[in-house]
């Protein structure tokens, strides 16, 4: 967890606004194109290398920043819909269009470990 005053810094820090505009165009043509209503393996795999480069290439010794924020949070919904392998609700799959409600009936819970994206699924 991170103290009050590494939030502060992260909540004072300067914001190069026209960067943010252009990082946001960026994520959002990945995540249309990898997480919009239908999905498949190939365009979600897509869209996690793709993101990896944006969060190489926004990655600070300084701390975290609101670019890299945002490149997590696009991150966590796309491995969340690589571990899904069935279509439920919204989340849409062309290569697995059925319900699977034996082998995927519950959550899909995301942890943030030094750095990493870990998911575990937990049954209802």
């Amino acid at each position: 967890a991170l103290s009050a005053s590494a939030l502060a810094a992260i909540r004072d820090a300067p914001v190069d606004t026209a960067d943010l505009e252009s990082l946001g165009v960026e994520l959002r043509a990945i995540m249309g194109r990898s997480a919009g209503v239908e999905r498949e393996a190939q365009s979600i795999e897509s869209g996690i290398g793709q993101l990896a480069e944006l969060a190489q290439r926004y990655a600070s010794a300084d701390g975290v920043s609101i670019a890299q924020n945002r490149i997590l949070c696009c991150q966590a919904i796309l491995h969340a819909a690589q571990r899904r392998t069935e279509s439920r609700g919204c989340h849409s799959r062309v290569d697995h269009p059925e319900t699977d409600d034996r082998n995927w009936l519950g959550n899909i819970v995301l942890t943030l470990d030094d750095g990493r994206l870990e998911t575990v699924f937990q049954p209802v």
